[in-house]
C-alpha cells in the first residue's frame, strides 16, 4: 500500500487568488462608475470623498490605510442616501458605543464622518467600511470602526 501511494503522482490544485484593484486616496476625490468593486485605501484627513451614483449591484470597500484626527467625509451624490449599521469600539477602554442602525431612509442620511479620536465616529488604521447597493439610490453601510476615545457615545457616523 505504501508503494502504491509513493507511485501516485501528487497533483497540485491551482491557486486562484482573487485580485482586487486598489485606489489610494489621500485628498478630495470623486469616485466614478469604474471605481465600483475596487478597494479604496484612504489616508484619512480633512477632505471629502464623493461616492459614485448608487446603482443596484454596485459595491465599494474603504480601508483606512492611515488614520487621522481630522474629519474625513464620504458623501453620496444627487438624491442618493445611506442606511445600514455602524458600530464603534474604543481601543483605550472596555467600551462600545450604542451602534447606529438605520433601517429606513426617513432620515435622509448622506454622509459618513470618519475621525479616529471622536467618540461618535471612529476610524483607525485597518478599519473597513463596506458599501453595497441593492436598489438604485441607496448605499447600505456595514462598518465596525475603532476610536481612541475612551468613551464612545451614541454613534453618529452617518449624518445628514
Amino acid at each position: 500500500r505504501t508503494k502504491q501511494m509513493a507511485d501516485r503522482k501528487i497533483e497540485k490544485a491551482p491557486f486562484n487568488a482573487v485580485r482586487t484593484s486598489v485606489l489610494a486616496v489621500s485628498s478630495a476625490t470623486s469616485l466614478g462608475d469604474s471605481d465600483c468593486g475596487r478597494l479604496i485605501a484612504v489616508t484619512a484627513g480633512n477632505y471629502n470623498i464623493n461616492l459614485p451614483a448608487a446603482k443596484a449591484g454596485r459595491t465599494v470597500k474603504f480601508l483606512i490605510a492611515a488614520s487621522s484626527t481630522d474629519n474625513m467625509t464620504i458623501k453620496v451624490i444627487g438624491d442618493d442616501h445611506l442606511m445600514g449599521r455602524v458600530a464603534v469600539t474604543s481601543t483605550t477602554a472596555d467600551n462600545t458605543g450604542i451602534p447606529q442602525v438605520v433601517d429606513d431612509i426617513s432620515g435622509e442620511l448622506v454622509e459618513l464622518n470618519i475621525d479616529s479620536n471622536v467618540a461618535t465616529t471612529g476610524g483607525l488604521t485597518g478599519d473597513v467600511i463596506d458599501l453595497y447597493c441593492a436598489v438604485d439610490g441607496t448605499w447600505i453601510v456595514n462598518a465596525h470602526l475603532l476610536t481612541t476615545n475612551g468613551n464612545p457615545g451614541t454613534i453618529a457616523t452617518m449624518t445628514t
